[in-house]
């Protein structure tokens, strides 16, 4: 199934194409294209529905019967020139 959606703000418009292939690991491919309004100097990118409370990377103990308590382990980038960049997520006590 393919989902088509649109993005239009001040600073930036795009489109987005969401290919979802269902099954017992259900895999979403995302396609996107953005185009720039005008300058900008702090981009963000968040996931949809994604959450992050404690996993096997975090440093800090938390007191939870669970042992990890996140739906995404971190985040996965492949840029134009072919290049893959993984960050592991985590919740640390403040941000260096």
């Amino acid at each position: 199934m393919a989902i088509y959606a649109l993005l239009d703000s001040p600073s930036v418009t795009g489109a987005y194409r969401f290919a979802i292939d269902p099954g017992e690991q259900t895999v979403v491919k995302v396609d996107c294209r953005l185009f720039l309004r005008r300058e900008v100097r702090k981009l963000g990118i968040a996931p949809l529905t994604s959450m992050f409370y404690h996993g096997e990377n975090t440093a800090r103990w938390f007191n939870d019967f669970r042992p990890e308590t996140h739906d995404s382990d971190g985040l996965l980038l492949n840029f134009a020139s072919g290049e893959w960049f993984w960050r592991p997520f985590d919740n640390p006590v403040r941000c260096t």
